[in-house]
């Protein structure tokens, strides 16, 4: 596998947390993951079931930039 790239870190302040367009985004965010979660409900094939597994990894990880956690784009989508 190849090495990501990207190494930086994305670190929220309070304030980018306080923010009105980080309420909207993480809205449209937690919207987007109810979707896709239930998609995976349905009865999909397999290819078409790993592509919403990992939409929902993605949308995990954004909405974890909210959390007091550092997240790296290496993180493992397993944890998230």
């Amino acid at each position: 596998m190849d090495e990501n790239p990207i190494e930086d870190e994305i670190v929220l302040t309070f304030q980018d947390k306080s923010s009105p367009l980080w309420a909207k985004i993480r809205a449209h965010l937690g919207r987007r993951l109810d979707y896709a979660q239930r998609r995976l409900e349905r009865t999909l094939d397999e290819q078409n079931t790993n592509i919403v597994r990992g939409e929902i990894a993605t949308l995990r990880h954004l909405i974890r930039l909210e959390d007091d956690v550092i997240v790296t784009h290496d993180a493992d989508p397993s944890h998230l």
